[in-house]
């Protein structure tokens, strides 16, 4: 958040990709691996696909703020991401 230029030139760069799969890319592979050695009874390729699938929504989440100009506050983008990986979006779907 220090860096705000610094990020807004990474993420809006035509080639961000590269450095987005970067970052997710080392972040998947810790979490993978953290995962795999708690949970050794599942299957190592459901823990990739849950990996996948929490990394790059997390990603997306994170570009989604940089492009709106860092709108929230970095905690609740942080709180965003670890309820929708924790709970989904049953929040937006079921009404209660």
């Amino acid at each position: 958040i220090n860096n705000k230029k610094l990020v807004k030139i990474l993420f809006n760069t035509n080639h961000n990709i590269y450095f987005m799969n970067e970052v997710l890319e080392i972040a998947y592979n810790k979490c993978v691996d953290i995962w795999s050695s708690r949970l050794n009874n599942n299957d190592d390729i459901e823990i990739q696909y849950a990996g996948v699938f929490v990394f790059n929504g997390a990603l997306g989440i994170i570009n989604y703020w940089v492009k709106n100009d860092f709108d929230k506050d970095i905690e609740e983008v942080a709180r965003s991401i670890e309820q929708f990986t924790i709970r989904g979006i049953n929040k937006f779907l079921i009404k209660i």
